[in-house]
């Protein structure tokens, strides 16, 4: 008795994709804003910036994978 994974349907997965690449946009914005506004001293704006910057690329290469498997679902 195997349980196999079963993913969601390509509409789904494009879907998250979709959600995904909005918040890439939203964390690499915040590289630009957090740091500015926040009014925190020099060393901790460099860790907010880095911190953004790494979840941003993280949920990039998330949503890219996404849309490649739903792309595959497709065929």
């Amino acid at each position: 008795m195997g349980f196999r994974k079963k993913l969601p349907d390509a509409d789904w997965l494009e879907g998250i994709a979709d959600l995904l690449i909005n918040l890439t946009a939203g964390w690499f914005g915040a590289i630009f804003i957090v740091p500015n506004f926040s009014g925190l001293p020099y060393p901790l704006n460099i860790l907010v910036l880095t911190q953004d910057l790494i979840v941003g690329i993280v949920t990039l290469i998330a949503a890219v994978k996404l849309k490649r498997l739903s792309r595959r679902k497709k065929r």
